[in-house]
């Protein structure tokens, strides 16, 4: 029997302080999960790279400019990552510290909701008119930043944003987000809740250098008022571990 291969991804500009990130995310992976992945930073195409040699290595440059949206986050759902040769693809913001030892059952696909209700605006303000929601109550609204799905579903995922984000020539804050609970939340939770598995409770969001170390946990250092400052996010994660005294 074939075993199934997993890809567990980022995205980064390219700049030093979002390679630091993307280097604290992969040693947490590294030190604390067992179970066997791949992982890539996914960045915009160039013609050099402002990280060590052994970053390099994991580098997976996307060229993007046939599209519209050039915000860094349509390249975390770009059809060339979900083209290659993997069954399972774990998306994980840079700005996580992983720390947990297993992965979930990867027969399901997975997700992390968030305490706020799908009526949000971080998650449902620029969902279609014609959208149904009477029946979001339900569910709490889905955090962007992580999630895990199967090849094929991840494929459909492509295909939506390349419909929606992918289109846009400035996006507003919290589309992105709310285009992917749009498609998660009535493609397949809406009808399909047995294929899925919600882990918010293993995740600390928000995540501060004050957070206590409790084993396995995964920890996101969400961004708060600029969501793309990296410097802001290295700073509170390096200042986590340096509290628990970790070494990656």
């Amino acid at each position: 029997m074939r075993v199934k291969k997993t890809l567990i991804y980022t995205i980064a500009t390219n700049d030093e302080n979002a390679f630091s990130c993307s280097s604290l995310l992969i040693k947490s992976l590294k030190r604390f999960l067992k179970d066997d992945f791949d992982f890539k930073i996914v960045v915009p195409e160039s013609d050099s790279y402002s990280c060590s040699e052994e970053l390099k290595s994991y580098i997976f440059p996307i060229y993007n400019y046939h599209y519209k949206n050039q915000h860094i986050f349509t390249l975390k759902y770009h059809y060339k990552i979900f083209d290659q040769p993997y069954d399972y693809f774990i998306y994980m913001d840079s700005d996580i510290l992983w720390m947990i030892s297993k992965l979930y059952d990867l027969k399901y696909n997975c997700i992390c909701c968030e305490q706020y209700s799908m009526r949000s605006k971080s998650f449902s303000r620029f969902w279609p008119k014609t959208a149904d929601k009477s029946q979001i109550y339900r569910l709490n609204g889905i955090n962007a930043g992580f999630f895990g799905l199967k090849k094929k579903i991840a494929l459909e995922l492509s295909d939506f944003m390349i419909k929606t984000l992918y289109t846009k020539t400035k996006s507003k804050t919290l589309f992105e987000q709310n285009m992917f609970n749009f498609f998660i939340y009535n493609h397949y939770l809406k009808n399909s809740l047995d294929n899925w598995q919600n882990i918010n409770y293993k995740f600390i969001l928000g995540a501060q250098p004050d957070s206590p170390y409790i084993p396995e946990t995964a920890y996101h250092f969400l961004g708060q008022g600029d969501m793309t400052n990296m410097d802001n996010k290295l700073n509170r994660m390096n200042n986590f571990l340096n509290n628990n005294n970790i070494i990656l």
